[in-house]
């Protein structure tokens, strides 16, 4: 006996309804923008780390 498939009209619509739930959810979007942001700029210990580590800008008097 051949095992149940299901059709391709509903992975087309699991498709289409996963789009619409990730494009109209603020709180998912929030967070993909937290975590770039993140991967941008580094933590804030390693900010503080190369900040300190860092010589003083030319013209600035310390």
């Amino acid at each position: 006996m051949k095992p149940h498939r299901k059709g391709r009209a509903h992975g087309a619509a699991m498709m289409i309804g996963m789009f619409f739930a990730n494009l109209f959810d603020p709180k998912k979007i929030t967070a993909i923008e937290h975590v770039a942001t993140q991967r941008r700029i580094g933590s804030e210990s390693g900010r503080i780390t190369r900040a300190a580590a860092a010589p003083p800008a030319p013209g600035k008097l310390v």
